[in-house]
C-alpha cells in the first residue's frame, strides 16, 4: 500500500474463509504507529511524512492463528491528480521533496516560471499523464516522465529529465 504525504486514510479488508467460520473478529495492528496507524476496523492512516511499516490482520480461530500482512510505504511528497491541484501546489507557500502528478485528463498544462526561481530546485517532479501536453518553465531537481501524450513536452528551464514514456516527443 503506497501513501503520499497528503494521502487520505484507506480501508483494508480481510476475507474470512470458510464463510461459516465461528470467529470472524479480526485484530488489526501496526508494526510502527509513528509511521502508520490502523483502526479496529482496518482503516489505515499515514502519520509520518515518510517511512515503512506493516499492518497485520490477525484472526484466532480455536487453537489456530491466521495472519495477513500488508506492507505500507509512505513517500515524502505530494500526489496531485488534476491540473488544478498541480497549480495549487505550485502556488502555495509549501515546498516538497517530490510532486507526483498523475492524471487521465486531456489537457494542456503550463508550469509557469516562479518569482522565487529556487523554490523547487530541491523538488523532484514525476509526471504520469498520458493525455497531457506539458510546457515547463520551472527549475526542478529532477523531472521523471513516466507517461505523457505523444509530441507533448516542452522544456524551458534546463532540467535534468528521465524519460520512461514509450510515446513522447521532447
Amino acid at each position: 500500500l503506497l501513501f503520499y504525504s497528503n494521502s487520505a486514510p484507506e480501508q483494508l479488508t480481510v476475507a474470512v474463509k470458510p464463510e461459516n467460520a465461528t470467529n470472524k473478529n479480526v485484530i488489526w495492528t501496526s508494526s510502527d504507529e509513528k509511521i502508520v496507524k490502523v483502526s479496529d476496523h482496518g482503516v489505515v492512516t499515514p502519520v509520518a511524512k515518510e517511512g515503512q511499516a506493516k499492518i497485520t490482520a490477525t484472526l484466532i480461530d480455536g487453537k489456530a492463528t491466521h495472519k495477513a500482512v500488508c506492507e505500507v510505504t509512505i513517500v515524502s511528497g505530494v500526489q496531485v491528480t488534476s491540473a488544478q491541484q498541480l497549480q495549487n501546489v505550485l502556488e502555495d507557500d509549501d515546498t516538497y521533496d517530490a510532486i507526483y502528478f498523475e492524471s487521465e485528463e486531456e489537457q494542456d498544462i503550463v508550469l509557469p516560471a516562479q518569482e522565487d526561481e529556487k523554490k523547487f530546485e530541491d523538488t523532484k517532479l514525476q509526471i504520469n499523464a498520458p493525455k497531457a501536453t506539458v510546457t515547463n518553465h520551472i527549475k526542478f531537481k529532477e523531472i521523471k516522465i513516466l507517461n505523457i501524450s505523444q509530441d507533448t513536452y516542452i522544456e524551458y528551464a534546463n532540467n535534468t529529465l528521465t524519460i520512461a514514456a514509450k510515446k513522447s516527443h521532447i
